[in-house]
């Protein structure tokens, strides 16, 4: 009794985390970048669990919860979740500084047209030197991927495809650069562009930063 009490609890904590994962995503991106690299972190763990309870089958577990398992189990284990969950997680790490300075009740503008400018300089090195920041993550995707068992691959390619990327590349690293890495930065650059375009107006020493739109 004692053992199916604790794999359903394990089950409804690890349900309880890829949804908050989700819903915090919406709320504070702060949350969303440690939620982020907590998962990374517990991710083989979390699969291991998924996997006994699958094993578990019918003698243990109700028809609902194996599904919900399997569906899981094989979400998170596809090379695309785990390259973009990787991907994802030192993208943003860039700007959890930012994101907590910013959310301040008040704030010099100067002092955050300055903490602004030095991320955005940090995210364009990055997409400037893309092949040097992504031959790194893919390698963590890459150890991400051998510690659940699975090799990295890319989706079968199709004369027309139109659910999902049909990018030509020469392997899994290639695909998921082109179609996950240099989107998610040039979005992060686009956004922040848009978002932060009025702190370059000249701004005042005596100015606070306490407009909604400026917090991240």
């Amino acid at each position: 009794c004692r053992v199916v009490f604790l794999n359903r609890f394990t089950f409804a904590a690890t349900s309880w985390l890829l949804f908050s994962l989700v819903l915090d995503g919406a709320a504070n991106q702060y949350l969303t970048w440690r939620h982020l690299a907590s998962f990374v972190e517990l991710h083989p763990t979390v699969v291991a669990c998924l996997e006994k309870i699958v094993e578990g089958g019918p003698a243990i577990w109700s028809t609902v919860s194996l599904t919900d398992a399997q569906t899981l189990l094989l979400a998170i284990t596809s090379t695309g979740f785990i390259v973009s969950l990787v991907i994802t997680n030192n993208a943003l790490g860039y700007l959890k500084g930012v994101t907590t300075s910013l959310q301040a009740e008040a704030k010099d503008i100067v002092e955050a047209s300055s903490e602004v400018n030095y991320l955005k300089a940090a995210l364009q090195d990055v997409r400037n030197n893309m092949d040097d920041h992504y031959t790194v993550w893919f390698c963590q995707a890459e150890q991400l991927c051998e510690a659940v068992g699975i090799t990295p691959s890319m989706p079968r390619r199709c004369k027309r495809q139109q659910h999902r990327d049909n990018m030509s590349a020469d392997g899994p690293a290639e695909y998921y650069k082109r179609t996950v890495a240099i989107p998610l930065l040039d979005h992060l650059l686009a956004q922040l562009e848009k978002r932060f375009t009025h702190l370059y107006q000249k701004p005042s020493r005596d100015s606070a930063l306490s407009h909604p739109s400026w917090q991240l």
